[in-house]
């Protein structure tokens, strides 16, 4: 009876024993090469990953700024609304505020 085949999930390939013998025919010379082009990779790829990070906090900042002016503009929005929102006076004896000024409304008749 055959054996069930199964995925190569971390087990000996033949793409990786061939690439394993490759590694192990390099000379000293080719071995140097590559590791060269290895660290310039690497190099590269940790100044891109930076840049990346760079990008990232700049963004941040210019969010977080940007909210910190759409909050004093809300805030500022609230308070005119607040300041020029017109007061209700029907029934208004029932729940009188000392620090409303009834008499500026413009509906309050005067005598």
């Amino acid at each position: 009876m055959p054996r069930r085949k199964r995925p190569n999930i971390g087990r000996r390939s033949r793409s990786n024993v061939r690439r394993a013998t490759s590694r192990a025919n390099r000379t000293d010379d080719q071995q140097e090469t590559d590791n060269d082009n290895s660290r310039i990779g690497m190099a590269h790829l940790r100044s891109t990953v930076n840049q990346n990070e760079v990008d990232r906090q700049r963004m941040q900042r210019v969010r977080a700024h940007r909210s910190q002016q759409q909050r004093a503009r809300e805030k500022e929005i609230d308070r005119f609304r607040k300041r020029n929102a017109p007061v209700n006076l029907e029934r208004a004896a029932f729940s009188y505020d000392p620090e409303i000024d009834y008499s500026a409304d413009k509906y309050s008749r005067s005598k």
